[in-house]
């Protein structure tokens, strides 16, 4: 146990004299931080509220788009499905986890209106017909002028 004390003492030691100054004294002042007086001029502007802000009568703060997807296309007349979703982020190919309809057709035709929360999407559409070899037809679409209501026509 006394050898232990000597030890922990001898270390304790090595440390204060390690994390001690031992830089040579100046005799010039340490200069300090002033805080800047009330009388200099200089005033931070006014933070605008939230109760300041206006917006003109015809402003609308919704964010949905009414979309009408209007399917006419005579030329499928076996079974098959649509679906309209969104695109990956990062590609141009459909998102089939983010879909806004998924519905078959009849006759090849459909006039279906969905409302979109966020108006500047693409949309992506793929129709499957009910056959082993076939690949789906493809169309997009994207709300540029940012209308309260749009239509995706798929001929």
């Amino acid at each position: 146990m006394n050898s232990f004390i000597k030890v922990t003492n001898i270390m304790c030691a090595f440390l204060m004299v390690g994390c001690g100054g031992g830089g040579s004294e100046s005799s010039q002042p340490v200069a300090t931080a002033q805080p800047p007086s009330a009388g200099t001029g200089t005033t931070s502007p006014e933070p605008i509220k939230t109760q300041d802000l206006v917006a003109s009568q015809e402003f609308d703060f919704s964010t949905q788009t009414e979309l009408v997807i209007d399917v006419s296309l005579p030329e499928l007349t076996q079974r098959s499905f649509l679906n309209v979703c969104y695109s990956e982020p990062t590609s141009e190919r459909i998102d089939y986890n983010n879909c806004v309809l998924r519905v078959a057709l009849l006759d090849g035709t459909l006039r279906k209106t969905v409302t979109l929360n966020q108006a500047n999407q693409t949309l992506l559409a793929d129709i499957w017909t009910v056959s082993a070899s076939s690949e789906p037809l493809q169309y997009q679409w994207q709300n540029q002028n940012g209308s309260d209501s749009a239509i995706f026509e798929i001929r």
